[in-house]
């Protein structure tokens, strides 16, 4: 299933024993275009923190509502998790960027396998549901110690892990074809199977009279963080000649086909 980038901010988040809060902003890993965790902001117990809540909280919750343990119509998301557990998270400082060290302490906090050891999207597995059922601890992965942070901090400046991106920085920027500036990003369409982030909305209007067209993230070959660019390895005119995307019609597996086949790509779903 598919949601829209800015229907985020209207989810709220459901700990097993109460309301959790709401989401403010998810972060997204940059080199696979996934979402690792939503910004909730929690209350009304603890009105004002933001914790960080992992997609794997969202899998092996014993809810009676379908996968992915939420209600789409209503924005209702149900976790796994606690009050007394969020209740007790690490604080989120929203000035710093979200390192590999503090993903590493909510991963320690609530006892979540690592996403990034393993050869799949989620660690071994294709979909956040299957890492949070997998029976993996910290003990099976002999995990991070808060006591050797330093020697963390050392591994990740030598292997040069990026911190994650918030998706709300990425929408606005523009966007760059092999041969010119065709528009800029307008939002995202998310998977939630696997909460990738499985479509740029690329918005066109400055040269084609406000058509939007899809262009999937992992066909970029840089984004420019400091200029607030993107750049994909496609031509303006393939991007001109591409299907219109209209957010108002239901997007199908017809439409995907019919997009891939113009731009001359694999299917992401047969591998």
């Amino acid at each position: 299933m598919f949601i829209l980038s800015d229907e985020l901010k209207k989810f709220r988040l459901h700990a097993v024993d109460g309301i959790m809060g709401k989401c403010k902003d998810v972060l997204i890993q940059e080199t696979t275009w996934t979402i690792r965790f939503f910004v909730v902001e929690i209350g009304p117990w603890l009105f004002g923190k933001r914790v960080l809540i992992s997609p794997v909280a969202f899998g092996k919750a014993d809810w009676p509502v379908a996968f992915g343990k939420a209600d789409w119509k209503d924005m209702q998301i149900y976790t796994d998790l606690n009050c007394d557990q969020i209740r007790s998270a690490p604080n989120l400082d929203e000035n710093k960027p979200v390192s590999r060290i503090l993903e590493k302490r909510y991963h320690n906090h609530y006892d979540w396998p690592e996403y990034w050891t393993g050869g799949e999207l989620w660690g071994g597995f294709r979909y956040p549901g299957e890492l949070g059922g997998s029976g993996i601890t910290k003990m099976d992965q002999n995990r991070f110690d808060i006591e050797n942070e330093s020697e963390l901090e050392e591994e990740v400046e030598a292997k040069e892990i990026p911190p994650l991106r918030s998706i709300q920085e990425i929408i606005g920027y523009r966007v760059h074809a092999k041969d010119g500036e065709i528009g800029h990003i307008e939002g995202f369409m998310i998977d939630t199977n696997s909460w990738t982030l499985r479509y740029c909305i690329v918005d066109t209007r400055n040269w084609l009279l406000g058509k939007l067209v899809l262009i999937s993230p992992h066909w970029l070959t840089n984004v420019d963080w400091f200029q607030k660019s993107a750049m994909f390895a496609l031509n303006r005119e393939e991007i001109q000649l591409s299907p219109k995307y209209d957010p108002a019609e239901p997007f199908t597996r017809e439409d995907e086909i019919r997009l891939y086949d113009h731009y001359g790509r694999p299917f992401y779903w047969v591998s």
